[in-house]
């Protein structure tokens, strides 16, 4: 058996590496050190905001008994966007928590910088894709959902262009897309993040577990100024933070979950796991109740914190996420994210009514898989590799002597 080494000797790129070897389980990290298991849980959970999009189009549809009983029960993992987004703020609060935990911490502006080359950047691309949507098409289709009506029902104007270039200030954030209003999370939580680190890094192991459950707690407890889970910028900014902080901490004490995780039996594993993809699946049922909303994302969270334990440490689910299928997926998953709706309206606004909602389907995934690899290739990666660069020249200018791999895996996962 192998021993557990505490983390904060560890690189991002070996985090568990030590309690999954005593299964068979170990394998070498990606490229840049990131973990490539949670780079394709990001790219599935991207999948299901994909198909998310789609089922809310159909307001009648949901409403029918057989579409109620699969996705609002059994099937609610593949249509779960909501509980997805969940899980990009855990997988971005453990992520960028790894460089934090090692003897040479990231600086503020060269972390900063890399965060909106690698978030914002992109966003701005998406955004000018958007606003062609909206000049096109900015009118309603009464026979499709309240969704769908709230998206590209105005003409664009100037304000509402560079309110959502500044991103972080209010604004009508389901105009141009229905998916750009956790970004506005992303971006909020990402300037304070190192100031979380600095309050948290003298936080041992266990006294991290026991945060993690009082995190949870307030997730529970802290109210959404929100209707139907999408939350308005400033009400929600504090108690989405508190997921961050559940990644974050759960990345402090990672092996110490990761060896209770590999000490359980086979049996025991996979009987959790039923019960949190139940969890995950039927926690929807209580989401149309405001005043349950802070329980449900409390559910999702630890459900969330779960997936990524057993994404690095089962070796079936690993299997999964390391099929180059799914590792696709992760790659592009920032670029599915930006893209998705503005493909789908496009293409309902200029097809519906000649195809029916189902036939377009296809031709809905075909279209976002083909646009998103582009934007990737183009505007993604170059924007990635300038923020690295930049951050480069800021921190690492005047390197120690056999310091010659500046930290950067802090990029390894991003909604």
């Amino acid at each position: 058996m192998a021993s557990i080494v505490n983390i904060d000797s560890l690189t991002p790129s070996r985090v568990a590496l030590e309690t999954r070897e005593r299964e068979g389980v170990l394998t070498e990290p990606g490229p840049r050190g990131r973990l490539k298991e949670l780079d394709a849980l990001r790219g599935l959970a991207a999948c299901t905001v994909v198909f998310c999009h789609f089922y809310n189009l159909n307001e009648a549809g949901k409403q029918l008994f057989l579409i109620q009983l699969l996705f609002r029960g059994l099937f609610r993992f593949l249509v779960a966007g909501h509980e997805s987004v969940l899980l990009f703020f855990v997988l971005s609060g453990f992520v960028l928590t790894l460089p934090f935990l090692r003897p040479r911490k990231p600086k503020y502006l060269p972390f900063l910088v890399k965060r909106i080359c690698r978030i914002h950047l992109p966003y701005l691309g998406a955004v000018v894709f958007a606003v062609f949507g909206d000049l096109l098409f900015h009118n309603k289709i009464p026979s499709l959902s309240p969704w769908f009506q709230a998206i590209w029902s105005q003409p664009v104007t100037w304000s509402l262009v560079l309110k959502h270039a500044g991103l972080i200030g209010n604004f009508d954030q389901m105009q141009l897309n229905g998916a750009f209003w956790s970004l506005v999370i992303e971006m909020r939580v990402s300037i304070i993040f190192p100031l979380l680190m600095l309050l948290l890094r003298r936080i041992r192991t266990q006294r991290a577990i026991v945060i993690t459950g009082v995190a949870v707690i307030l997730l529970g407890l802290l109210p959404l100024e929100s209707d139907n889970l999408i939350p308005s910028p400033y009400g929600s900014t504090l108690h989405y933070a508190m997921v961050f902080i559940v990644g974050s901490l759960l990345a402090r004490s990672s092996n110490t979950w990761s060896r209770l995780y590999l000490d359980r039996s086979r049996f025991f594993r996979a009987t959790f796991a039923v019960c949190v993809l139940s969890a995950w699946s039927f926690a929807g049922l209580i989401a149309g109740h405001p005043s349950l909303v802070g329980l449900y994302d409390m559910i999702l969270t630890v459900a969330a914190a779960y997936a990524i334990i057993a994404a690095l440490n089962e070796r079936m689910f690993r299997d999964v996420l390391l099929h180059r299928v799914s590792q696709y997926l992760g790659e592009i998953s920032y670029s599915v994210y930006l893209l998705h709706v503005t493909v789908l309206l496009s293409l309902i606004h200029a097809l519906y009514g000649r195809l029916s909602l189902y036939a377009l389907l296809p031709i809905y995934l075909v279209l976002t898989l083909v646009f998103s690899s582009i934007f990737h290739v183009f505007v993604e990666t170059p924007s990635t590799r300038l923020g690295v660069w930049i951050s480069r020249k800021m921190e690492y200018e005047k390197p120690l002597s056999g310091d010659r791999s500046p930290a950067n895996s802090s990029e390894s996962v991003a909604v």
